[in-house]
């Protein structure tokens, strides 16, 4: 093993020369041994980094059990390390490998909240510590939140999609706090056959009275039935047509597409439209098994 490269994961990559040890990293935040993955050792420290990568020598992935230890500084190079954690045996399997820094020796909160910056070293077995150090991604930082003092979060602080279901007391929304803008169609008839023109699939029409500029989300569930062609449908928005179609090619099958539009106040017509590419007697659409719902989604 002569030269050796720690390498961010998905981040860049590398091809190794001869000698060449290439380690992918990923770094992400656990709550609980139990959620993170392949190969996870068990540890009762919530305050752990997952460490994934993968080893090769000469190009080949390695087996066995490794040393490794693992070593934080605030240098990118040189300077003393500020922690350590020390692996006499990690278990390697074609390559890939696991551990839980702070599994061993815990991370201190004052590690992340005293440095604005930091690096990983890394050292297989009895070599040296390899080169480049490679520096941390803000994942970690995450550990000294435990120490946030309560209520000192606003509401501006939190992120958009960080309170899910499990942290609402249940009862705990108003009717009144609720968007109550929303609606489905299902179509009409057993059958409605197709010319290559566009034509409004019966039922699937919708009309709305948005009384303020809103974002709608509209989807559609089609079942058709291509038996000599391909059927290709939009849904239009006030008569225009807009991406993604939905396409359905020589057999019967359920076609799905959805289209996000920003509106302005007023009334508003939705439609599903379909034609065939070439002419067709035999192809045509099921609009009593078909589907349009629309929901609005951000004022």
């Amino acid at each position: 093993m002569k030269r050796k490269k720690i390498l961010l994961f998905l981040a860049r990559q590398l091809i190794p020369n001869v000698g060449t040890i290439v380690i992918v990293l990923a770094f992400l935040w656990a709550q609980q041994a139990g959620a993170l993955g392949f190969l996870a050792p068990e540890a009762t420290s919530t305050t752990t980094i997952s460490y994934q990568g993968r080893l090769s020598s000469n190009g080949i992935p390695v087996n066995g059990n490794v040393g490794i230890t693992f070593r934080i500084y605030n240098t990118s190079s040189d300077g003393s390390p500020l922690w350590t954690e020390i692996y006499p045996a990690v278990s390697v399997s074609d390559g890939l490998f696991n551990v839980l820094l702070g599994s061993v020796t815990p991370l201190p909160n004052s590690l992340f909240s005293s440095n604005d910056t930091l690096y990983l070293g890394v050292t297989v077995g009895l070599d040296s510590e390899m080169t480049p150090r490679e520096q941390l991604a803000s994942a970690p930082w995450a550990i000294h939140a435990l120490n946030v003092a309560d209520g000192s979060i606003t509401t501006d602080k939190i992120a958009d999609g960080a309170v899910t279901t499990s942290q609402i007391a249940n009862n705990s929304i108003t009717p009144e706090k609720l968007s109550l803008l929303h609606g489905s169609r299902i179509g009409t008839g057993m059958t409605f056959s197709l010319t290559t023109q566009y034509q409004t699939i019966p039922g699937l029409s919708i009309v709305v009275d948005l009384p303020t500029a809103q974002t709608v989300r509209l989807d559609a569930t089609v079942d058709t039935n291509a038996v000599d062609t391909c059927i290709v449908g939009y849904i239009y928005v006030d008569g225009n047509i807009g991406n993604p179609p939905f396409v359905a090619c020589f057999t019967r099958v359920n076609v799905v597409t959805f289209r996000d539009v920003s509106l302005a106040a007023g009334v508003h017509t939705f439609e599903v439209k379909a034609h065939t590419e070439t002419s067709s007697s035999a192809s045509f659409i099921y609009p009593g098994n078909s589907a349009f719902n629309y929901i609005a989604i951000a004022p």
